[in-house]
């Protein structure tokens, strides 16, 4: 075979496959030696159908690399099959009668602005029913470590990832402590014909005994019921009171609270300081567990919990009933669900987070939108032709879900909140526990878009607010609130503006 000149970049239409790569002409000139791949690629006979095969494998190699973040964790985030379905689970994949058709395609969320390629992914083999995660044991207390926060004092749980099994309870959870994909799992109860039976439910409003809480209880208790709910008083633990004597101020002028137990000193602005109110309010909640905890308490296995600054959707008896009426929203808190949970009625999320890059906090507004974008879409193609999909109303809570002002707990989680309490709470805001109840098993969700929202113009009696966190308009936007308008006044019905 004949040979000719090693081509550099620039020389012919060879070096167009990689015009700054010369490492083999740079070292035949330097060694007096010719690799043979090059003789090949220089050959008159061989180069061209070379260069048709290079840019092919070299394009697809690009393209696999490009795809491999996304593709990691939601690439296959389709649901476990179910006895009710016999195939995967309509919101996460197609069933059975639709596999063929699909061919094992499925789509993928890529970015975070919601944009979405398709890919091929090999198809999925439904299995008999689906395997839940088993939780891990509890964490020790050596397991805490601080983390990165926009709240300072938030310190989170060291987690252990759960074991492997075909699905899991909340993907972007599992996604963000092991770095591993896999689908959610298929609800395994089926809802009730009216999901409003056996209401009103049992429902408390945590109230100080303070000037104007009595007011702020009285005008919600109205408001509730006359969308058939019956709102009782539940007098909250007063942190100033009971904790008041266990704080100081240090010569920096920070407030500064000592463990009467271990001893330990917490400076305000640093992890583990919590503030009276916040204090009082985990106080509160272990109260309210431990009443209701009593064997045959409560009938109905779910409880409403609120704040008396909540302010609710003006139809909110019709927006429960459609939450509730959803499959995936109402799993976690029927009486005799399993696994069980929460269902927060609206939360608050403060950051973006660095979703689907590994940064600080891959949790955030990015991590949530890539969900909704991925349940959207199951939802559209589950929907036969010509009919309107029925979009998912709820979403699964990550680390920077925030807010316990209107919540829907189940029954069975109260033991597992006492234990963090006394534990690894001890020294956490309440509203941080969502991650840990992962852990051991239990299923947080949130309304999306939310049926209730917290009334922030005022004081705080949990923790003092800026100026800017009293900003409803700013907290809103934030928090993604949507239309205030949806949402009345409950002192006298009036919708609110801004």
């Amino acid at each position: 075979m004949k040979s000719v000149p090693i081509t550099t970049a620039g020389d012919d239409d060879a070096a167009l496959l990689f015009p700054r790569h010369t490492r083999y002409s740079t070292a035949a000139r330097r060694w007096g030696a010719r690799p043979a791949a090059m003789e090949m690629v220089s050959s008159p006979m061989m180069n061209r159908r070379m260069q048709v095969l290079l840019v092919i494998i070299f394009a697809a190699c690009l393209s696999g690399l490009a795809m491999f973040p996304m593709t990691s964790l939601y690439g296959q985030w389709r649901a476990c099959s179910g006895e009710q379905t016999g195939g995967l689970h309509p919101l996460h994949g197609p069933d059975t009668s639709s596999q063929s058709a699909l061919a094992g395609q499925t789509d993928i969320g890529v970015g975070v602005a919601g944009e979405l390629q398709r890919h091929s992914l090999p198809e999925q083999v439904p299995s008999a029913a689906p395997r839940a995660t088993v939780a891990p044991s509890q964490p020790k207390a050596a397991d805490l470590k601080p983390v990165r926060t926009d709240r300072l004092s938030q310190v989170e749980v060291a987690a252990t990832p759960p074991p492997e099994a075909d699905c899991d309870i909340n993907p972007p959870l599992f996604f963000e402590k092991s770095m591993k994909m896999k689908p959610e799992c298929a609800p395994r109860q089926n809802v009730a014909d009216d999901p409003m039976q056996g209401w009103p439910l049992e429902a408390y409003v945590l109230s100080l005994d303070r000037d104007g809480a009595a007011e702020r209880y009285e005008v919600r208790r109205s408001f509730l019921k006359q969308h058939g709910i019956e709102l009782r008083r539940m007098m909250a633990v007063d942190g100033a009171a009971v904790f008041g004597m266990h704080y100081s101020t240090d010569e920096k002028g920070k407030s500064v609270y000592v463990d009467p137990k271990t001893k330990q000193r917490f400076v305000e602005g640093r992890p583990g300081y919590l503030s009276p109110g916040e204090r009082g309010y985990q106080a509160t909640m272990y109260k309210l567990f431990s009443e209701l905890s009593e064997p045959g308490r409560i009938a109905s296995g779910n409880i409403l919990v609120v704040d008396d600054d909540v302010v609710f959707e003006c139809d909110f008896k019709e927006k429960l009933t459609r939450l509730l009426s959803e499959q995936r929203c109402s799993t976690m808190v029927l009486a005799n669900s399993n696994p069980a949970g929460i269902l927060m009625l609206g939360s608050a999320v403060w950051v973006n987070g660095t979703y689907p890059q590994k940064g600080w906090s891959i949790s955030g507004w990015f991590l949530s939108d890539a969900e909704i974008e991925i349940l959207n879409r199951e939802a559209v193609r589950s929907t036969p032709f010509g009919e309107t999909p029925n979009l998912p109303q709820c979403i699964n809570a990550h680390a920077r879900t925030y807010g316990s002002f209107a919540m829907l707990y189940h029954t069975s989680i109260f033991q597992t909140v006492m234990k963090w309490i006394e534990g690894p709470g001890a020294n956490i805001q309440f509203d941080t526990m969502y991650p840990y109840l992962w852990q051991h098993g239990f299923m947080v969700r949130v309304a999306h878009p939310p049926i209730a929202i917290q009334d922030v113009r005022h004081a705080s009696q949990v923790k003092d607010r800026g100026e800017k966190q009293m900003d409803m308009a700013r907290r809103v936007q934030i928090h993604r609130w949507g239309d205030i308008s949806r949402f009345c006044d409950p002192l006298d019905g009036s919708r609110l503006s801004l």
